[in-house]
């Protein structure tokens, strides 16, 4: 992974992963989170601008959680 000029923050990386697991469902991670929706949604919004991307695939790739085969 490249060196962010803005890193994420622990609170997104939580959420980002929290998200995941409900299938990308913002609204099954903000309940299993206690916050609401436009919150998860917020931080995702940072989240992506941090990592210079544009969907969950794209973060999943910058965050190291999936590879492309060579």
């Amino acid at each position: 992974m490249s060196k962010l000029y803005y890193p994420p923050t622990a609170r997104q990386l939580e959420i980002f992963n929290t998200w995941i697991k409900s299938g990308g469902s913002q609204k099954e991670a903000a309940y299993e989170l206690g916050i609401s929706i436009k919150t998860v949604k917020n931080q995702m919004t940072d989240l992506y601008y941090r990592l210079e991307v544009s969907s969950n695939i794209e973060a999943c790739i910058k965050l190291g959680y999936l590879r492309i085969p060579d």
